[in-house]
């Protein structure tokens, strides 16, 4: 089995799409999200909204925040139009949301933020592009015959969900606006286990398969070489920390996958292992990288980066 691993569009087509796909000759694709964004849209979110609380995002020129929604429109726009040439090629794909993509209201809260989220008006239109085979398999077990694949969704909190680091959040609003805070943790404590509880379920379904397992998440697992900030354009409060997924990492060493697929930080694509399982982030599409995974009976063959000069 021959596996393409491509993901972290932020709405840029891959022009360079029809020609992996004739030199690598893929059995199967998968991908790790992001399909939708856009540059744009991505200097408004980190300016006028990324960090900031209910009080602040009031001030926030009435310009601009009908700018953001005309630019959300044209992302998933163009994730969709991403998706579709993905569907061309007539081959079995299986993905799952990225931060960036359109997601329903009970995973509406990316938890490594701040800010709520609300039920994306294009939504639906997102969806309709999956089918029997082309496939969104968010929070899903997935039996493929020769193995398996538990899948995540979007990013998630940078560390554990603990009093601890519930009451330093808790601090950070608490003088501006301490209503906005104790929603924000209720929230946080809510979708985390709600997360857990359902990667969880598809875990034990995938031990009982006694098959080679896949987990496919979009964030790095925390603390590791992959998931430290180092992008020239990166907030000076998170350059230089590890911003992967606390509880990704919990799932990797209480289930042992064989191999962990993941994106979402762009700055560094590798491969490392934790304990006995391997993991890949292949880097973004947007920068013309991709991964592909080789799969005998039961193993894995090989695992390698690829990036289109």
């Amino acid at each position: 089995m021959r596996i393409l691993v491509i993901g972290d569009f932020h709405g840029h087509m891959p022009v360079f799409l029809n020609k992996i796909f004739k030199k690598e000759k893929p059995d199967l694709i998968v991908s790790q999200g992001d399909f939708s964004g856009n540059d744009r849209i991505s200097k408004i979110f980190f300016k006028y909204y990324y960090a900031k609380n209910s009080r602040e995002r009031k001030k926030i020129p009435k310009k601009i925040r009908n700018l953001k929604i005309k630019l959300e429109r044209k992302s998933v726009e163009s994730g969709i139009a991403i998706l579709k040439k993905f569907k061309k090629l007539k081959k079995p794909f299986y993905a799952i949301r990225g931060n960036w993509d359109p997601v329903p209201y009970q995973w509406y809260y990316d938890i490594g933020g701040d800010s709520q989220i609300e039920k994306d008006p294009y939504l639906n239109k997102f969806n309709r592009v999956f089918e029997k085979g082309f496939e969104l398999i968010d929070f899903k077990f997935k039996d493929l015959k020769d193995f398996v694949i538990v899948a995540g969704s979007s990013s998630t909190h940078p560390g554990k969900i603990d009093k601890k680091s519930l009451n330093r959040f808790l601090n950070k609003y608490k003088e501006t606006d301490p209503v906005y805070a104790k929603r924000r943790i209720e929230i946080k404590k809510r979708q985390y286990h709600l997360r857990e509880k359902r990667l969880i379920k598809a875990f034990q379904k995938a031990r009982k398969s006694k098959k080679l397992t896949i987990f496919l998440t979009h964030n790095i697992p925390y603390n590791t070489k992959l998931d430290v900030i180092m992008a020239k354009n990166a907030d000076k409060r998170a350059k230089g920390q590890h911003y992967g997924s606390y509880l990704d990492k919990v799932m990797i060493k209480r289930f042992k996958p064989n191999l962990v697929i993941c994106g979402h930080m762009h700055e560094n694509p590798g491969i490392i292992k934790i304990g006995k399982t391997t993991v890949v982030n292949p880097g973004a599409s947007l920068d013309k990288r991709y991964a592909v995974i080789e799969l005998g009976k039961n193993k894995i063959k090989s695992v390698k980066l690829r990036r289109v000069k």
